[in-house]
C-alpha cells in the first residue's frame, strides 16, 4: 500500500482502476435499505461531452466485469452543462441497459 501513500489522489485512483481485477470489491448497503452496492460508484459526468456513446458502453461493461454495480448520473450531466449535451449521459446509460440485466445494476 506504499503506492497509495506516495502519490497524488489521481494516480492512486488510476492505479486502483487498472488493478480492479486483483481486488475484491466490497459491497455495502445503500443507506438503510437492503440494496447492496459496490464500494466504488462509476461516475458518468463526462459522457456526452468528453466521451462518446461507445466509450460509455465500454466503460460500463468494464465496470460491471470488475464488480461495480453502482452508477452515478445527474440531470446536469454532461459537465459542463450545454444545451446540445443535455441528457446524453442518461441516453448512453439507457441504450447500454437495454442489453443488460437491469436487476443487477443500481443507477
Amino acid at each position: 500500500m506504499t503506492y497509495f501513500k506516495n502519490n497524488n489522489n489521481y494516480n492512486s485512483l488510476l492505479y486502483l482502476i487498472l488493478h480492479l481485477g486483483e481486488i475484491k470489491l466490497k459491497k455495502n448497503n445503500l443507506g438503510n435499505s437492503k440494496i447492496m452496492v459496490s464500494e466504488i460508484c462509476l461516475g458518468t459526468m463526462t459522457w456526452g461531452q468528453q466521451n462518446t456513446e461507445n466509450d460509455a458502453h465500454n466503460q460500463l461493461s468494464y465496470a460491471m466485469e470488475k464488480g461495480i454495480n453502482f452508477i452515478d448520473t445527474a440531470e446536469m450531466y454532461a459537465i459542463p452543462p450545454k444545451e446540445e449535451t443535455y441528457g446524453l449521459t442518461e441516453k448512453y446509460i439507457g441504450s447500454w441497459l437495454k442489453k443488460e440485466d437491469r436487476s443487477k445494476i443500481i443507477v
